[in-house]
């Protein structure tokens, strides 16, 4: 009886793999529609590709998407990265650090330190595939190498937005066949975006807080950002009015006839936030802004703004919190 017990285990044994397997291969084919980068002979357009198996080697370039795939469960695919611009995301820093680095903090790779990595599929932001940098994604899937470009880094797509966020989630979860903690991330953004909406919402349109965001700050002038920023959609689902509008480099008096209620400040290791506020409030023209004057700004990484992932989530939080105590 023991012996045929102990051949009935390693009978159901070897079938789990196989049975995985199978599970593995029901899914595939799957086909995602994405897009091209910043190279002007496909600036931004729609590329169809076919993803035959999962791919079992990444390249993700730029930080705010190395973290999504490892909330994935995929850091252990990904054989490298580079481009970090913000300080380390505490639920994903053992992971991430782990990972080798191709480059130095804030860089590009060239192609040739992509193509050395071997990647079945680079995923980045729609800037590094331009001339300079990789090219036009269409070259690398010549070669067989699959690309998916985060939805708030491609040109031409209209105002950026936390919903592409979710897309791009459901977009990777069918790529890589983890869509159960694809769906499960995705639940837990929107009740999280629901949760803070309710945080703001008894507060009258004509009394919420009124919001602009500073990136830089220069002598005579500061650098804001557009409308069309993801900025923009994290004020407004705070609760928020929104008043980015052109962004760019623009006039102090131009901040001071905003007269915001709350400062949103990027933070970037190229232009710390805690220079830029230092820098506003030592600035005595700026003392009239009601946000200087009351001390209301709040920090936002640039992993947060640009792109986005979980870090987005917690500023909207972060913001929401703020706004309903003004």
């Amino acid at each position: 009886m023991r012996n045929l017990v102990s051949l009935l285990l390693a009978l159901l044994m070897a079938a789990l793999p196989l049975a995985a397997l199978a599970e593995t291969d029901a899914h595939y084919p799957v086909t995602i529609s994405n897009y091209d980068g910043y190279i002007e002979s496909n600036k931004g357009a729609v590329v169809e590709q076919t993803f035959e198996a999962c791919p079992e080697r990444i390249v993700s370039v730029s930080q705010p998407n190395t973290e999504l795939l490892i909330l994935l469960g995929l850091g252990d695919q990904i054989v490298a990265t580079a481009h970090r611009r913000s300080p380390d995301y505490e639920p994903v820093e053992t992971e991430y650090n782990a990972i080798p680095q191709m480059t130095n903090d804030n860089e590009y790779p060239s192609k040739e330190v992509v193509v050395a990595a071997e990647p079945d599929i680079i995923i980045s932001w729609g800037s590094l595939f331009e001339g300079k940098y990789l090219g036009s994604v269409t070259e690398w899937h010549e070669k067989g190498v699959h690309t998916y470009l985060m939805s708030n880094t491609v040109p031409g797509l209209g105002n950026r937005k936390v919903s592409w966020i979710i897309n791009d989630i459901e977009n990777l979860g069918k790529i890589f066949n983890v869509e159960d903690r694809a769906a499960e991330l995705i639940a837990d953004i929107e009740n999280r975006i629901a949760a803070a909406a309710e945080r703001t919402a008894s507060i009258p349109e004509e009394e919420r807080p009124r919001v602009a965001t500073v990136q830089f700050m220069y002598e005579n002038e500061y650098g804001g950002r557009a409308s069309t920023d993801l900025t923009a959609d994290i004020i407004t689902l705070s609760g928020g009015i929104c008043l980015d509008d052109a962004g760019g480099r623009m006039s102090l008096e131009t901040l001071i006839g905003l007269n915001p209620d709350i400062i949103l400040v990027v933070n970037q290791f190229t232009a710390p936030a805690a220079d830029t506020i230092a820098a506003m409030k030592a600035n005595p023209s700026l003392q009239r802004i009601e946000a200087v004057k009351n001390d209301r700004f709040l920090v936002i990484e640039h992993a947060a703004f640009y792109c986005g992932g979980f870090r987005t989530i917690e500023a909207i939080e972060a913001l929401s919190e703020l706004m309903a105590g003004v």
